[in-house]
C-alpha cells in the first residue's frame, strides 16, 4: 500500500508562487518516501501534482503543505483544508494538448514560449496552467497582446503521473 500523509493546506511564500512546487516538512517527506525535487500527487477534491521543496524553518514539525493558488485550484482545495499527499508515479508526456480556458481564443506562440512554461514542471490532465508567472523577456504576439498576460491554459494531454 502506498504511503500517504494528510496535510493542512497553507499559503505559499511569495517566492514560490507560479513555480509548481509545494513545501513539506522532512518528517512527512520521509513518511511518504519522497526527497526534494520528487513529484508528489496531491488529492483534494481533485488530483494534481507538484514538485517537492524543503519546508521553511517556521514550518518544521508542522503537518502543513505550502502551495500557491494555482495548485490549490487544480487540487480543488482551499487554505485550511486537508489534502492527501503521496509519491507520484510519473512519466514524461509524449503529447500535450492545450486549450485556452476562455472560449473562442486562438493560441499563436513560438514553441520556445510554451517550452519555458513546462520546464521542470509537472502537469496533470485537466490542470490549469498559467503563463502569467513565467519570467521571460517581454515578447509581443500579434500586435500589443502579450502571451504571458493574456492566456491561461487547460492541459488535455497525457498525464505526467499514473
Amino acid at each position: 500500500m502506498e504511503k500517504s500523509a494528510r496535510l493542512k493546506v497553507s499559503e505559499a511564500d511569495q517566492r514560490d508562487v507560479g513555480k509548481g512546487i509545494v513545501r513539506i516538512d522532512e518528517k512527512f517527506r520521509n513518511d511518504i518516501g519522497v526527497n526534494i525535487f520528487d513529484v508528489v500527487e496531491i488529492t483534494g477534491e481533485r488530483q494534481t501534482s507538484a514538485v517537492v521543496g524543503r519546508s521553511y524553518p517556521q514550518d518544521e514539525g508542522l503537518d502543513v503543505i505550502r502551495m500557491d493558488g494555482l495548485i490549490r485550484t487544480n487540487a480543488k482545495t482551499s487554505l485550511g483544508e486537508f489534502v492527501e499527499v503521496r509519491k507520484a508515479e510519473w512519466k514524461e508526456a509524449k503529447k500535450v494538448i492545450l486549450s485556452p480556458v476562455t472560449a473562442n481564443i486562438h493560441i499563436y506562440a513560438p514553441s520556445e514560449s510554451l517550452r519555458s512554461i513546462f520546464h521542470n514542471r509537472t502537469v496533470s490532465k485537466g490542470d490549469i496552467i498559467s503563463t502569467t508567472s513565467v519570467r521571460r523577456p517581454r515578447e509581443s504576439f500579434g500586435g500589443d497582446m502579450m502571451l504571458e498576460h493574456v492566456f491561461d491554459y487547460r492541459y488535455h494531454g497525457n498525464r505526467t503521473f499514473t
